[in-house]
């Protein structure tokens, strides 16, 4: 489920329960279709911890209709990681979600 925030400034959020259980929030300031910041939160449990960051940073300059690349990145990170609750398709699918609802 997408909600608006902030239609005018492109600041919208989406949360949702992943296939394992556990809720995955992503907020995105988009310029256009382009990821200018993205926050990614939930319960879920990520290890090591700090690649949450990295996994953000990745993101920026996206686009989030192309699903290609943001698969992509987010594997690039999330392979060294455990993930408990979510894997990389639940981010995949949430930060695309954004492209058909935008």
């Amino acid at each position: 489920m997408v909600s608006k925030l902030d239609k005018d400034k492109n600041f919208v959020h989406v949360s949702k329960t992943a296939k394992f259980g556990k809720l995955v929030r992503i907020e995105l300031d988009l310029d256009g279709k382009i990821i200018r910041y993205i926050k990614i939160t939930g319960d879920f449990f990520l290890h090591p911890e700090e690649k949450i960051d990295v996994l953000e940073s990745v993101m920026i300059g996206t686009s989030i209709n192309d699903r290609y690349d943001i698969t992509k990145r987010v594997n690039s990170v999330l392979k060294e990681c455990k993930c408990y609750g979510f894997d990389a398709n639940s981010i995949v699918e949430l930060i695309h979600s954004f492209s058909t609802d935008n």
